[in-house]
């Protein structure tokens, strides 16, 4: 993938050490140390560059500081989605409905900037309002004359001569910028309508002999396999054959993000009510853990408010 970067020294595996992280995450933000080699992004828009000085400034001030306080609240997480970054650094983005706001977690500093969250209006250019998303996912490749293109699949509602229908934004990283915005009978993923209301999360399930491999979680108990290359869906019911593990959680999922790691079994961190998530291994095909909570030790800073 272009751009990779190591994913820091554990991985990002979430919950999987919750003392260890405790302590690399209270070093980072409150021992007067040099900050990370943050790598700004291919552009240069505020939204993928966080200063590293302005980084330093906010962890030298003292734990007990008015910024320090508000990090600890944690606010109730949920109406939102969750989506994977590929180009460059890779990141998962997590839009908040209610709010039209979005955070950046940093997988390789397995945390989420200090000055985050942020407005999706004025930081995503074209695309300004998160408030009637539904999903959304990357592809590598895909649809781009770019051997190493990623795009992004914003799934939402389209206004379209008057009425809301099913809508699909398609959003180059690289060039960090909206290429197109479509109602969903007119894109490639126009096999998707009949499910679209029920579609709660999706992703790039890329197999040997399967590129273009996609699967989708819906909140009433089913999956969908979509084959792309064979225009062939597949409606599946989520169970321990299809999904195993995830049946008894089936009636609980949010939202669903990759991390698709370099030389390793990728996961699909999949978001639950009641605070809380699982690990899916994809190569596998099974649960891998969880449920875990979400918290500021498991996923450092995704509660900011």
């Amino acid at each position: 993938m272009a751009g990779r970067q190591p994913t820091g020294w554990r991985d990002f595996n979430p919950g999987e050490s919750a003392q260890k992280l405790q302590q690399t995450t209270l070093i980072i933000q409150y021992k007067n140390i040099a900050a990370p080699n943050f790598q700004k992004k291919q552009t240069s828009t505020l939204r993928n560059y966080t200063p590293p000085g302005h980084l330093i400034n906010l962890r030298k001030r003292h734990p007990t500081t008015e910024h320090t306080k508000k990090e600890l609240h944690m606010p109730e997480l949920k109406n939102f989605v969750a989506v994977d970054w590929r180009s460059g650094p890779d990141q998962i983005y997590f839009f908040f409905k209610d709010t039209n706001t979005y955070s950046r977690f940093d997988i390789g500093e397995n945390r989420v900037p200090l000055d985050y969250p942020r407005p999706v209006t004025s930081n995503w250019g074209e695309f300004n309002n998160a408030r009637n998303m539904r999903f959304g996912f990357t592809t590598t490749g895909f649809d781009t004359d770019r051997i190493d293109g990623d795009i992004l699949w914003l799934f939402d509602y389209y206004t379209y001569d008057g009425s809301t229908i099913p809508g699909v934004r398609k959003y180059d990283q690289d060039s960090d910028t909206l290429i197109s915005y479509e109602p969903l009978e007119k894109t490639r993923w126009k096999i998707l309508a009949p499910y679209f209301n029920n579609i709660v999360a999706g992703t790039w399930w890329e197999q040997e002999g399967r590129a273009h491999l996609f699967r989708f979680l819906l909140n009433d108990g089913r999956a969908l396999r979509f084959d792309y290359d064979y225009n062939r869906l597949i409606v599946e019911t989520i169970n321990e054959k299809t999904w195993p593990g995830l049946a008894r959680y089936k009636d609980r999922i949010i939202t669903a993000a990759q991390n698709d790691r370099a030389a390793r079994d990728n996961y699909l961190y999949i978001f639950l009510t009641n605070h809380e998530y699982l690990r899916y291994n994809m190569d596998d095909n099974e649960l891998d853990s969880g449920p875990i909570k979400v918290d500021d030790v498991s996923w450092p800073g995704l509660l900011r408010d």
